[in-house]
């Protein structure tokens, strides 16, 4: 498991460049980073209230590598991509998950 996470935010360019918009309408994480859990999935979490919006939570998840792609072009150069599939995954409270946070961020000495 790895143990620094890294952040996907985007910078004020990236946005601007992302979406052509000014950055303060521009999305803050590049498309495709968001994971959207229907009733269903929700159901088989076991959630059975809604959280609040901003609430933390830790994501645990196995994933496998459905494709892996790389290519070249003149305009763009080298791009590498790797699709993964959640496979099966997990939602703790931060607060339940202290053995988590030590293992991502470290220990608190």
């Amino acid at each position: 498991m790895a143990t620094k996470l890294t952040s996907m935010k985007l910078t004020k360019d990236e946005r601007t460049e992302a979406t052509g918009a000014p950055a303060m309408e521009a999305p803050r994480y590049p498309w495709g980073l968001s994971i959207d859990l229907n009733d269903d999935v929700l159901s088989k979490l076991k959630m059975t209230t809604l959280p609040s919006v901003a609430d933390a939570f830790v994501l645990v998840a196995k994933v496998y590598v459905k494709g892996v792609r790389a290519n070249e072009t003149a305009e763009s150069g080298k791009n590498r991509n790797v699709e993964l599939q959640i496979t099966a995954l997990c939602l703790e409270d931060v607060d339940d998950a202290a053995e988590y946070a030590d293992v991502l961020f470290g220990k608190k000495t």
